[in-house]
């Protein structure tokens, strides 16, 4: 039996049918519908089709994935909710783990070849959820030591890369400093279709290699270059898919044990937002940040302001 299309939304962002219940009512109230019952119960008979939730119900459910009224009433129960998972699932259900990683890498390395999201993935709402998710990541920081350079097989898409006599992270690391080298001089206009080829390259040899002791590095310079694509995506007045390029950052980071790169990027979340007038989600995002930034996070925090 296929699985509801409200269950495959509520595991996207990890939360059980108690959370999202609260989520849910609490919305429901925020938005001027009135008080509600927080029951697991209601969430499982609308995901089992047993019943259909009430108007309000659903638009405080659109409103928790920044989905439109006009969508609700145009596409209906639960067809909506389709519409509402897009790309989310990959950014947001994804474990913090290498794997994971890697799978929000590659989805992220197919950002930018058609037209830029419609919506946000973290929403107002939701975002004290995904703080969690990066804490718990993060919580036993400290960055991993740089591994001993191992030879890496080389895909047959690499093959053609300049000096192919190094090993693969050497040739990686390079390719990552260029890059953020060229952005000072370079339009994102131009730069943006390069970076993003080099992280699907990394894609590649993240998911082909089979020595893990370059895997934090890989990791690291995936992360580095997801997000120069998010900086140079903001160039581009692209701000929703900047958000989901620093997503994709802040994971590889975390895992990679690069704290600080992570928190940069979860603050480029934050920045995301407000570039829009949404700074519904902003808060708790740079209130995580900050901590990890240490010196940096005044001028951040200043930066955020403008």
């Amino acid at each position: 039996m296929a699985k509801h299309p409200l269950a495959s939304l509520r595991e996207s962002i990890g939360a059980s049918h108690p959370s999202y219940a609260r989520l849910v009512a609490d919305a429901h109230e925020q938005l001027g519908y009135g008080h509600m019952a927080a029951r697991r119960e209601k969430i499982s008979r609308w995901e089992s089709g047993r019943t259909v939730p009430e108007r309000t119900a659903q638009l405080a459910i659109a409103h928790l994935h920044h989905v439109p009224e006009s969508e609700v009433a145009r596409l209906g129960w639960p067809a909506w909710l389709e519409s509402a998972t897009e790309d989310i699932t990959g950014l947001l259900a994804l474990p913090w783990t290498r794997a994971g990683a890697t799978d929000a890498l590659r989805e992220g390395s197919r950002l930018g070849t058609g037209p830029a999201p419609r919506r946000f993935a973290v929403t107002a709402p939701l975002a004290h959820a995904f703080v969690q998710q990066w804490r718990a990541a993060v919580a036993d920081g400290g960055p991993v030591p740089d591994p001993v350079p191992v030879p890496v097989p080389v895909p047959e898409e690499l093959r053609t890369a300049p000096d192919t006599g190094t090993d693969t992270v050497k040739w990686a690391r390079a390719r990552v400093e260029a890059l953020e080298t060229m952005a000072e001089t370079v339009g994102p206009d131009i730069l943006f279709p390069a970076a993003r080829s080099d992280l699907s390259l990394l894609v590649t040899v993240l998911s082909a290699a089979d020595d893990r002791g370059t895997d934090a590095e890989l990791l690291f310079l995936a992360a580095r270059t997801a997000s120069l694509c998010a900086g140079l995506a903001i160039g581009l007045g692209e701000s929703t898919t900047a958000e989901r390029y620093y997503l994709v950052a802040a994971r590889a980071a975390a895992v990679a044990g690069e704290r600080e790169l992570s928190a940069s990027c979860l603050a480029g979340v934050a920045y995301s937002h407000l570039r829009e007038g949404e700074p519904g989600a902003a808060l708790p995002l740079v209130d995580a940040a900050l901590p990890v930034l240490g010196d940096s996070g005044p001028q951040l925090a200043f930066a955020l302001r403008l």
